[in-house]
């Protein structure tokens, strides 16, 4: 059947220019395939939806089928280690947040593209992933000095007074 992904949440997720090109390599290659089930329920009104990925019949795919199946099949083949909770499909999600977090992204933006309501428990999960404050702080600092003369401050020539 089909449904409404946890907490019966709907969610859009914009695509980057490059995975929209491998998307449409993919299409070319495996066009959609329109699959209609119930909705919601087994007994649910039957509902057709466009799916991008089928199985190799171009049947729906469980997740639980896609991660045993095809996802841990293609980490044995490759010899990656797959335990329960290591290598799962999951794992994506949280390469996909620590991804942007290294790469600068704000919490609030990490938040929305990983549909948390709260951006506080993005903070809480990915807090042990933002960069060193005091490298970064030293950073920034420097950066605001070196756009100027080196040897003045915010306020003009720095003036140093020494004892003699």
């Amino acid at each position: 059947m089909f449904a409404l992904a946890k907490y019966d949440k709907a969610r859009e997720i914009p695509l980057s220019e490059p995975v929209k090109l491998a998307l449409a390599a993919h299409l070319r290659r495996f066009p959609a395939v329109d699959i209609t089930l119930p909705w919601d329920v087994p007994t649910g009104k039957p509902t057709t939806v466009r799916r991008v990925v089928t199985s190799m019949w171009g049947h729906a795919i469980a997740a639980n089928d896609c991660n045993r199946n095809y996802w841990k099949t293609a980490l044995k083949h490759r010899k990656v280690p797959r335990g329960r909770y290591e290598n799962g499909m999951h794992e994506l999600r949280h390469f996909f947040a620590s991804t942007l977090i290294d790469q600068g992204e704000s919490i609030k933006a990490v938040a929305e593209w990983l549909g948390h309501t709260d951006p506080s428990f993005t903070l809480a999960t990915y807090a042990h992933l933002m960069p060193n404050g005091t490298a970064r702080t030293k950073t920034v600092i420097e950066g605001l000095y070196g756009r100027r003369d080196t040897h003045s401050g915010p306020a003009g020539p720095a003036t140093a007074q020494t004892a003699e």
